[in-house]
């Protein structure tokens, strides 16, 4: 059968405001969660590598040069006015050099060629860094409750997984965060996020 493209998916999403599958993570809890202070970042570039509803983007505080990508049009139509410049994902390697990117429940959505190619393609200034969320299975059998589309939009990597990507790429690990969990429906899976500099 006929698959959607999942530039197709995420527009259509983004165009029914579908929020089971679009976030838009606040400000406070991508610098609880990345460890970052985005008033440190007055004067630098920062890039945010999935816009989601705009959560952040319409919150980044002024002097920063914010900006984004995305795989939907839609949703960075929607925060053209909030940010520097906005690329498609398909264009992350045109963004110019940043001090730091953010990308938060994104790669979860994205196939491991994918994943690589986003970590290869992000330009770190050689003080920068990448922080990074992904998800990982606590219980491999809670996957068995989801969806047809869940399962074919929804990808889980342990740490040793996702390290051996990035190995593949022109970054590396420097630190990562203990594992997050949650409860409820989504308490089968928890989260790591990974820091990672050029090599």
């Amino acid at each position: 059968k006929l698959q959607m493209r999942k530039e197709d998916f995420w527009d259509i999403n983004h165009q029914n405001k579908d929020l089971y599958w679009l976030t838009g993570t606040e400000l406070r809890e991508i610098e609880s969660r990345h460890e970052i202070d985005f008033n440190s970042l007055k004067g630098k570039d920062f890039l945010e590598i999935g816009t989601g509803v705009g959560g952040l983007s319409y919150a980044i505080p002024d002097g920063i040069n914010h900006f984004c990508c995305d795989i939907s049009e839609h949703a960075l139509n929607k925060v053209s006015n909030n940010v520097k410049l906005k690329f498609l994902s398909s264009e992350i390697k045109k963004i110019p050099p940043v001090d730091v990117a953010v990308c938060h429940l994104v790669f979860q959505h994205c196939d491991n060629k994918e994943v690589f190619r986003i970590i290869e393609e992000t330009n770190l200034k050689n003080s920068g860094f990448m922080s990074i969320q992904f998800a990982f299975l606590i219980d491999p059998s809670g996957v068995n409750s989801l969806n047809e589309i869940e399962q074919n939009n929804l990808f889980f990597r342990s740490l040793e997984k996702f390290q051996s990507i990035v190995d593949k790429t022109n970054k590396q690990i420097i630190t990562t965060s203990p594992p997050i969990y949650f409860s409820g429906r989504w308490g089968f899976i928890g989260w790591h996020i990974a820091r990672l500099i050029n090599k």
